[in-house]
């Protein structure tokens, strides 16, 4: 396998060449034209447009490709590393692809390096779609159908024992995962609650202190059967809708934080953080509800919807976790970056105030 690229000027003809003659035998880059997406929100990876000029093209050889290469974020890059997870991404798209249940980036060739940690993806080119703003929010509709998807993958993944056999897959409660998130958490919130103390209710700061004495447990939770294919990252911008037709099934990509773990789980970190809170609050009953509904169809049968409600509220709890994360990994100088944590932190505590999470403290 060929070394694995860190930076963009890393991107070479030759590098393609081995790459893509993986997949598409016979296929030689001459030349390549390489363009940063500095558009693109993305705390996990450096993201760029590639051009290949071919000299022998092979069978289904792409006009442009989406590159993904390890962050540039020092803090980031070390989480990363720690937990394995550019590896983890790159054996999804690998052992599983299409058959995650949801529309997801074709997979053109990868390398990855095991002593480092690293790895770098050839992703089928996307950027025509309309990448989801988590800043603005979804609109009930883009929910909806971003449920539908979660549903699709949960159910096609259900409970099923081949999910253990994926040695690159670990469970929500992993060892290693458990000891970063405890430590994490202790060592940030209290920096967290003191920088947005303002704009945070006495209430969720109470409830996010208490979340550090168990947030082990609630991991466990997370990860108690019934289990399937969580993506666990679920952000609306880790969704990519059609322009001309907002209920149309997204393509779902950033599967770096993908575990065994409850399914509802993205659900709750999706709608509480990604939508503004009114029309969270009026709409989250019905589109659970919903949800729920598309895994019955998918032939799931051991899981009532007063118990999805219920994980719902209790990992909506679980779910301050991630802005809590993206506060310790941010620019402190960054008045931007700020604000838009601000506005993901407060619809995290938000949701947890009016769906009584005190209820699991």
């Amino acid at each position: 396998m060929a070394t694995v690229p860190t930076t963009l000027a890393e991107i070479t003809p030759d590098w393609l060449t081995e790459t893509l003659c993986e997949r598409m035998p016979g296929t030689v880059v001459a030349e390549v034209e390489v363009a940063p997406l500095h558009l693109v929100a993305n705390y996990n990876g450096t993201l760029a447009r590639v051009l290949p000029t071919y000299a022998t093209r092979g069978e289904n050889a792409p006009d442009s490709l989406i590159a993904k290469l390890i962050p540039q974020n020092e803090p980031m890059l070390h989480l990363g590393v720690s937990l394995g997870v550019y590896r983890r991404e790159a054996a999804l798209y690998d052992a599983v692809g299409a058959a995650t249940g949801v529309k997801m980036p074709n997979l053109f060739g990868y390398t990855e390096d095991a002593n480092t940690g690293f790895s770098a993806l050839l992703l089928e080119d996307l950027s025509h779609l309309r990448t989801g703003d988590q800043y603005s929010g979804f609109t009930v509709v883009e929910a909806e159908a971003a449920l539908v998807q979660f549903a699709h993958q949960h159910a096609t993944w259900w409970d099923r024992p081949d999910l253990s056999k994926l040695s690159w897959l670990p469970a929500w409660n992993d060892p290693a995962m458990v000891e970063f998130a405890v430590g994490a958490y202790a060592q940030i919130w209290p920096l967290c609650a003191a920088m947005f103390e303002d704009s945070l209710p006495s209430e969720a700061v109470t409830l996010g202190g208490r979340l550090t004495e168990i947030l082990g447990d609630l991991m466990n939770d997370v990860a108690a059967p019934p289990f399937t294919l969580a993506h666990g990252d679920a952000r609306h911008e880790n969704l990519l809708f059609d322009p001309d037709d907002e209920s149309a099934a997204p393509y779902v990509i950033d599967w770096q934080f993908v575990a065994r773990g409850r399914g509802v789980m993205d659900v709750a970190y999706y709608l509480t953080q990604s939508g503004p809170p009114d029309i969270a609050a009026a709409h989250e009953r019905s589109l659970v509800e919903r949800y729920h509904e598309e895994l019955c169809r998918g032939g799931v049968t051991n899981y009532s919807a007063a118990r999805c409600w219920e994980d719902y509220r209790r990992f909506a709890y679980y779910a301050m976790v991630y802005p809590v994360f993206a506060a310790g990994l941010a620019d402190p100088d960054n008045d931007k970056q700020r604000a838009a944590l601000a506005v993901i932190l407060e619809r995290a505590a938000s949701a947890v105030l009016r769906l009584d999470a005190a209820e699991f403290a």
